[in-house]
């Protein structure tokens, strides 16, 4: 783990402006949203903006949903996996508008305490990928609750201090790493098994494992690979990612972006 990589990326934030639906008496709510969390940890506080200046103003947590540019937002995948997914420019600020009509067939608006079994469920995922799942299963479940209060509460050295057991290769390298890779507007994302290293005992690159999971020949030129809101070179060795470019859910998700 390169600290200083990890902080950074912890650190990285959207600006974000956010509206209701139909509601343009109400002044938007502007905030700087965490790329590593998701949006049913931050929703509750900005629910409470617009009906502290409403009384009238009645907002479902559990029933709205989220919109960007015509686009609903998936709740369960993390807020910079979902920005880099849709958005053109980084840096420029989200509109996001808060939707109180009826959603979309098949959207899912996901509470906190459901994204905490989700969390947790993709947590253990991934260290099955990496090791069968016993570095979790070896750690007390306060640990594992520990994990989810960093995230709500933005306590970087709090995560670490236990997630650094999950990513530790000291006496035995990750048997595959966990990645998804996300496509503009492909329905989910992808994933497979990926051994760190090929059978010539090379690491594996960013840009091979991506080719062997799309079933592609090559990284066009024409594309780019995003991760945390940045540039990812191809050639950046897949166990590089998988310690220091993952998401606090321990997978590394990369959006493939195809420039025309």
């Amino acid at each position: 783990m390169d600290y200083e990589v990890c902080r950074k990326v912890w650190d990285s934030q959207i600006a974000a402006q956010i509206t209701i639906q139909n509601r343009d008496e109400i002044l938007p709510f502007y905030t700087m949203l965490p790329r590593f969390s998701y949006f049913s940890v931050v929703l509750q506080d900005i629910l409470q903006f617009f009906t502290s200046r409403d009384n009238e103003l009645n907002l479902d947590g559990e029933k709205i949903w989220l919109e960007s540019k015509g686009v609903p937002l998936k709740m369960y995948i993390p807020i910079g996996v979902i920005f880099d997914l849709n958005n053109e420019v980084e840096g420029d600020t989200w509109h996001i508008v808060i939707k109180t009509s009826n959603a979309p067939s098949g959207y899912r608006t996901i509470n906190r305490e459901t994204m905490e079994q989700i969390y947790l469920q993709n947590l253990k995922e991934a260290d099955f990928l990496k090791r069968k799942a016993e570095t979790i299963q070896n750690m007390q479940i306060d640990e594992h609750r520990m994990l989810w209060d960093s995230i709500c509460n933005n306590h970087f050295d709090d995560f670490w201090g236990i997630n650094k057991k999950l990513m530790d290769t000291s006496d035995k390298m990750f048997d595959s790493i966990p990645l998804r890779v996300y496509e503009r507007n492909r329905p989910a994302f992808k994933q497979t098994l990926l051994n760190p290293r090929n059978d010539s005992g090379e690491l594996v690159t960013v840009g091979h494992a991506i080719c062997q999971l799309l079933a592609i020949s090559e990284i066009l030129p024409t594309s780019t690979l995003i991760s945390h809101g940045i540039r990812i070179p191809a050639e950046t060795p897949l166990i590089y990612a998988a310690k220091n470019l993952t998401y606090p859910d321990n997978f590394v998700h990369i959006c493939v972006l195809k420039n025309d």
